[in-house]
């Protein structure tokens, strides 16, 4: 039987959009200045990050503002949230130096630089700079240096390698891979391991994927789903967006369906019911329809049990590649014990860890999920 979880709602006040800005992992002082100057606020470039966001906090935000904030200042970090590879029989740790000189000659054409540092023997961490033109909130269309990372971790019995979820970070993560392949033997031995549904052509198991994840990671309860996104079977995976749909009508209509089956998730999940036995599930399911993501919030069963928000999906909904873990924010408590209104922005060492425990209970729900098809 899920576990119900009753929490209790504010209105936001500065300290909570001064969570919101704050994040020790990212510089975000020329955003900071950009959105003050957007908001008719000209802010000193002497400044620091602190001082920037103790004054653009106390700047008056209403819900619809407050809503684009968020979006800018998630637009440029959901990339950094990785997917994961995992590979095993072959010693690319023991090697790491020669995998390291091979992965810098084949990416020496596609970014400016490339270092890496290591923490220990088990811990590596390979950093590329890259030139993109990116759109700013004030002006138009500017080249700008972009930071990626690959992070290559020792387990008992394999490596697991991290990488952003964009197609640069992609990219160089499939060369790193190769890198490793030309170590002695490893063509013949590596076993290369992610979470993908490739093959499963049936809709109720790859909806069932999603459901299993959602209430099976053991560290997390279930708490609600706000946001669901189906796909069917025949379409096209570059089909991002309902809009692009040539009838609009559909549009609507779907969009009206991805809310119901979050409500029947949301609703069967407390209870304890399974979604799949519902009416409308069957329906779709009929029909080819699918979940190919899922943005869920749940509560740490374990210290101060805070709220946190994920998104899990495939890239590639219709053949299931492309699996990710976004941690996309967390909502703290207040000095009552209740839940702030805004989710502040996570610090790195809180979503990889967080992360890391929906991916375990990935890998597992992957087999099971793959043994039934």
């Amino acid at each position: 039987m899920g576990e119900h979880i009753f929490l209790a709602r504010d209105f936001f006040d500065e300290d909570d959009i001064r969570d919101l800005l704050a994040s020790p992992d990212i510089s975000v002082t020329q955003r900071l200045r950009d959105i003050s100057l957007e908001r008719g606020v000209i802010l000193s470039k002497e400044s620091d990050q602190e001082s920037l966001i103790k004054d653009v906090a106390i700047i008056p935000f209403d819900w619809e503002r407050l809503n684009g904030l968020t979006r800018y200042l998630d637009r440029e970090d959901k990339n950094s949230q990785p997917r994961t590879v995992r590979i095993s029989g072959v010693a690319a740790m023991e090697n790491i130096d020669s995998v390291l000189e091979n992965y810098k000659k084949r990416v020496q054409s596609k970014v400016l630089d490339t270092t890496y540092t290591s923490a220990g023997e088990n811990f590596v961490t390979v950093k590329n700079t890259y030139i993109q033109r990116k759109p700013g909130l004030v002006k138009g269309l500017q080249r700008e240096k972009v930071p990626t990372e690959i992070s290559i971790v020792k387990k008992d019995d394999y490596i697991e390698i991290s990488y952003g979820k964009d197609d640069k970070s992609e990219e160089l993560a499939a060369l790193f891979l190769a890198s490793v392949r030309e170590l002695p033997n490893a063509e013949k031995e590596m076993v290369q391991k992610e979470v993908a549904l490739e093959g499963i052509t049936s809709a109720e198991l790859k909806t069932k994927f999603f459901m299993d994840l959602i209430l099976g990671v053991p560290e997390l309860v279930f708490a609600s789903s706000p946001k669901v996104r189906i796909h069917k079977s025949n379409e096209e995976d570059d089909l991002d967006d309902l809009e692009e749909l040539e009838n609009e009508e559909e549009s609507k209509k779907l969009k009206a369906t991805e809310k119901a089956v979050a409500g029947k998730i949301e609703s069967a999940s407390l209870r304890g019911d399974n979604v799949l036995l519902t009416k409308l599930y069957k329906e779709l399911a009929a029909d080819g329809y699918f979940i190919g993501s899922l943005v869920w919030e749940a509560v740490e069963k374990a210290g101060d049990k805070r709220r946190v928000i994920v998104e899990i999906s495939f890239s590639q909904a219709v053949v299931g590649k492309g699996f990710c873990v976004d941690v996309k924010g967390i909502y703290d408590r207040n000095l009552d014990g209740d839940y702030k209104v805004v989710p502040r922005m996570t610090r790195k060492s809180e979503s990889d860890k967080i992360r890391s425990i929906i991916m375990n209970a990935a890998y597992k729900i992957c087999d099971l999920i793959i043994s039934e098809k």
